[in-house]
């Protein structure tokens, strides 16, 4: 019996490693990849295959990428802790290495993640078919951030603001793209310009983004103006940037922003009354009006510098009776403060019929504009009309009164009036009374209150009227009042 034949056996074989690093900008919630590499160190041609513990926190969104096909015990997405075998498309040749980019979505930080490659041929090395990695997250997305920024606490009326609104794109790794930032104006704000291209539709001012880079930010301004609503104590304006998820059909991400500004504005009211025991229907020279001011902050928050002026001559210094409700020259909003001045109506006053007094208020905003208001106080000063009238006749009856005898009448017009009367003069129709002459203590026909006017007219007796004994005269006296109506009387 023969011996048999020796046999050579020839084993293919194939040194395969595998390596793994962590992702670049891991991010919560978003989807990123496991870079592996997988290299044939030597031998001979192999197709590898790796595969790969998913921990838990981890999901695998696809089953098929880069010529590399998973089998796992569901479809994709593969929720950790699960196990995957990928099979590259093709033998990998000698000294080639290919890329095995795992796609996942990391619910939370950290995770660790391994795999490990081999062929269907012998690998005489064992020690580089395995790698592990602990991949660190960052925090979720919370969608795009917006900040929006006057940079005053405070405006005015009529006051110009310009807002800096920034929208910053909070994915780490992942550009937007056509960002959307709408600003809608409130009622009581007016649009002057915006920045960038911005556009005013009549209501909502709209910026376009064409792309926002990972992590980076855009920056936009409007510039508005602050209208002066009636009763409105603050002013509110929000902003909202959107943009469609890169990674997720359907999904949206925005951000809003609001700016708050209290409105800071004054009111200042003033009336004006006589002191007793003057009468508001008979007001006379001398008497003393009394005027009260009252600034009231009505806006929505504190106010300094509250100075109130009133520049009428003659008036009196401003009393604070009650003095500031805490500091002086501060009003928080719906304290007020009265100030109280008074002046002595004059001759002057009277005959205008009328005392206006205007008061004004100055205050500083908390935006750093100033705020200002009036007011005027109108008194009526209604004229009183009264002349009283004298009239007397002398004639010397030392001797028997005879025809050509003097008789010698006296008139005296007094004014009660609390006006300048003017045009006053004496009437009288005796036949034979000679010129009315007159005593003006000022200008011809014209009597301040409390004068007097004293004239002197003679008459010549005739026969006539010694055969009749007596002689009658009646004389009438006539005025016109300032601001009043001509009436003879």
């Amino acid at each position: 019996m023969s011996e048999p034949s020796p046999v050579c056996a020839i084993v293919e074989a194939a040194d395969l490693a595998v390596t793994v690093e962590a992702p670049d900008n891991l991010q919560l919630d978003r989807p990123s990849t496991v870079p592996f590499t997988v290299t044939n160190v030597s031998g001979n041609t192999a197709v590898p295959v790796v595969s790969i513990d998913v921990p838990a926190n981890m999901q695998v969104t696809s089953l098929e990428f880069d010529n590399w096909v998973c089998s796992a015990n569901d479809t994709a997405p593969i929720d950790g802790p699960a196990s995957l075998e990928c099979t590259y498309g093709e033998a990998l040749a000698a000294s080639d290495s290919v890329a095995l980019n795992l796609p996942i979505v990391v619910t939370a930080s950290p995770v660790t993640v391994s795999g490990t490659v081999s062929s269907p041929l012998h690998d005489d090395d064992n020690t580089n078919n395995e790698a592990t990695v602990v991949n660190a997250a960052a925090a979720p997305l919370s969608g795009l951030t917006v900040v929006k920024d006057d940079a005053v606490p405070a405006a005015a009326p009529g006051q110009l603001l310009t807002y800096t609104i920034n929208a910053s794109n909070q994915l780490i790794a992942e550009p937007l793209a056509d960002v959307s930032i709408v600003d809608a104006l409130p009622a009581n704000m007016e649009f002057v310009s915006a920045s960038d291209g911005g556009s005013f539709d009549g209501t909502e001012v709209t910026w376009n983004v064409a792309e926002l880079a990972a992590a980076a930010s855009a920056q936009v301004s409007v510039t508005v103006r602050v209208l002066d609503a009636a009763g409105a104590t603050s002013l509110q304006n929000s902003v909202v940037a959107s943009a469609s998820d890169p990674a997720f059909t359907g999904v949206t991400l925005s951000g809003q922003a609001t700016d708050t500004n209290h409105i800071d504005r004054i009111a200042l009211t003033k009336t004006a009354s006589l002191q007793a025991p003057a009468s508001a229907q008979d007001p006379r020279a001398g008497d003393v009006v009394e005027y009260t001011i009252v600034a009231s902050n009505v806006g929505g928050g504190t106010i300094t510098g509250v100075d109130i002026t009133d520049a009428m001559a003659g008036l009196s210094a401003l009393d604070f009776p009650a003095g500031w409700p805490t500091v002086e020259g501060t009003l928080a909003a719906g304290e007020s403060v009265t100030t109280m001045a008074t002046y002595v109506l004059t001759e002057e006053d009277i005959d205008t019929g009328s005392v206006a007094n205007a008061a004004n208020v100055v205050v500083q905003s908390g935006g750093g504009e100033q705020v200002a208001a009036s007011a005027t106080a109108t008194m009526p000063l209604p004229a009183v009309s009264a002349l009283s009238f004298t009239k007397s006749a002398s004639l010397d009856t030392t001797d028997d009164v005879r025809a050509g005898d003097t008789i010698t009448y006296t008139f005296e017009i007094s004014s009660d009036s609390n006006v300048t009367v003017h045009a006053v003069s004496i009437d009288d129709d005796l036949a034979g009374l000679s010129t009315i002459d007159y005593d003006w203590p000022r200008g011809v026909g014209v009597l301040a209150a409390g004068e007097s006017v004293t004239a002197v007219a003679t008459y010549v007796l005739t026969q006539a009227d010694l055969d009749r004994g007596l002689v009658s005269n009646t004389a009438t006296r006539q005025q016109r009042a300032l601001s009043t109506s001509t009436t003879p009387s």
